[in-house]
């Protein structure tokens, strides 16, 4: 038996969707996009939450800053990989994310398209096809996509993120009030 040499796959299609202010921005990167001030401000970014990204070292605090803005912004982070998307969030309220989801599928996936969907906030992970997405969010059922979802543990190579999202002086968007 040959074994076959893994690459490491290649995004073909990023955004950055802002869920509270239902805008969606096309980038090259996630991490390199949002840290340029003129993005970050677009993407809704305060002044102050950009100040700190310099507390995250580039490429090498990588997902540390991405769950970190994650936490500050009412951002999604969409990944495309031919017909599968990637979504993740952090918060508790899930209900404008989904839409913000479903929005997006509008324009962009087809019926058979893979959505996969993160919510790191309540550590819960759905997968489905974008027609029973859409099925659910016309029924206005979204509790119920939630609901189906699985408890997952997230992992980084050998780090553990459950480390990154249980750090007692971060905490999903909804909850810093």
């Amino acid at each position: 038996m040959q074994l076959i040499k893994r690459e490491k796959v290649k995004m073909q299609l990023g955004f950055w969707i802002n869920y509270s202010k239902n805008k969606t921005f096309r980038i090259d990167e996630h991490e390199t996009w949002i840290r340029r001030w003129q993005n970050a401000k677009k993407a809704g970014v305060h002044a102050d939450i950009f100040e700190e990204f310099s507390e995250y070292e580039p490429i090498e605090d990588r997902d540390e800053f991405l769950m970190y803005v994650m936490e500050k912004v009412p951002l999604i982070r969409m990944r495309g990989h031919g017909q599968t998307f990637t979504f993740e969030f952090n918060t508790r309220r899930a209900k404008k994310p989904l839409e913000a989801i479903w929005e997006f599928g509008m324009d962009y996936a087809g019926d058979y398209s893979n959505f996969y969907i993160v919510n790191f906030a309540t550590k819960e992970t759905v997968s489905m096809l974008y027609k029973d997405f859409e099925e659910i969010m016309m029924d206005g059922r979204e509790s119920d996509l939630m609901r189906a979802a699985k408890k997952i543990t997230i992992r980084r190579g050998s780090q553990d993120m459950q480390r990154i999202l249980g750090k007692d002086n971060v905490k999903p968007l909804d909850e810093q009030k």
